[in-house]
């Protein structure tokens, strides 16, 4: 939420998809307040990025992937990934893991563990090694114990040696998964933010299907009833939609063809019309047909086209 008299640089939009998105739409809501009344008025931002600039996190020739369903994946290292920028500009660079705002990986998890077998000896030189210089997260498993991490801010060569793996928890799920993280170079003499980058690094799962698009329900009608003039809404019953990948509440609704008179609406402002809606308001029965001001004496049929999308950063959806 912000004032409309906002500053200049005080209201900015990052972009968190390299290098797969080139194209974004931001959905904002304008208030305007009265004495009597509260205007609200919807509209769509579109974003385009002309320069992805994202050269900082590329990825390396060997792909992270994922043998089988419930499969344990390659490790992520210098292999998997690079991290390229000038290292003698005094810049710390760190990365940035947050699963739960990210809500990736959408069927799997990163997890540490299966150390390697055989315990370090204090009598010989390079194990000494490996017991002084061991990261606080391997001595927090044991040997063969897989331990999921969620959230942690680590420097980016520390990232690449971690030990960090994509487990594949949630079959069936589509053959790509993703991982989503951010890197953060910072002079660390001024501590000024020199540079951000945001990346998704694919996960390949062998033996699972392509990226299915979502369809309409089976048992629904697909038929709605409505009178003259009044305002109805819409049920689960009329209009479902279904997607063996994802849950209910992160499909969406986009009108494609509006009806040819009345409007579908949203019952937060039903003197307008909207193109798109959610699942979750659709269940809420918040979307609703406004029959047009006209009367007629026979039964009138009109038709609305609807493509389902789905709701989600995980897969590319049609």
């Amino acid at each position: 939420v912000f004032d409309c008299q906002f500053l200049a640089n005080e209201v900015k939009y990052t972009h968190n998809g390299c290098p797969i998105l080139d194209e974004d739409q931001v959905m904002l809501r304008l208030y305007r307040f009265t004495e009597t009344e509260t205007f609200t008025e919807t509209f769509i931002l579109k974003v385009r990025l002309l320069d992805s600039d994202c050269n900082i996190i590329q990825l390396g020739s060997t792909p992270l992937e994922v043998p089988e369903f419930y499969g344990l994946s390659n490790t992520i290292d210098k292999n998997v990934l690079t991290f390229v920028y000038d290292t003698v500009m005094n810049l710390d660079c760190t990365v940035r893991l947050a699963t739960h705002e990210s809500l990736l990986p959408a069927f799997g998890q990163l997890v540490t563990g299966q150390l390697p077998k055989g315990q370090a000896r204090g009598d010989q030189p390079h194990s000494f090694l490996q017991i002084r210089n061991k990261p606080k997260w391997r001595m927090e498993t044991g040997q063969d114990d897989l331990k999921e991490v969620r959230t942690f801010k680590v420097n980016c060569d520390e990232f690449l040696i971690m030990g960090l793996r994509y487990h594949h928890l949630s079959p069936p799920s589509p053959d790509v998964d993703y991982i989503s993280i951010s890197l953060e170079l910072v002079d660390s003499r001024s501590k000024n933010v020199h540079k951000t980058e945001n990346a998704w690094i694919p996960v390949r799962i062998r033996n699972a299907f392509t990226n299915q698009p979502p369809k309409a329900s089976f048992i629904a009608m697909l038929i709605l009833e409505v009178d003259q003039f009044i305002l109805t809404p819409l049920t689960t019953r009329t209009l479902d939609g279904e997607d063996s990948e994802s849950p209910k509440a992160q499909l969406v609704f986009s009108i494609t063809k509006p009806p040819p008179q009345g409007f579908i609406t949203h019952l937060d402002d039903h003197t307008k019309s909207i193109t798109s809606f959610t699942w979750t308001d659709l269940n809420e029965l918040l979307i609703a047909f406004q029959p047009p001001n006209c009367s007629h004496t026979e039964r009138r049929d009109y038709e609305v086209c609807d493509a389902i999308l789905y709701h989600g950063k995980s897969s590319r959806k049609d």
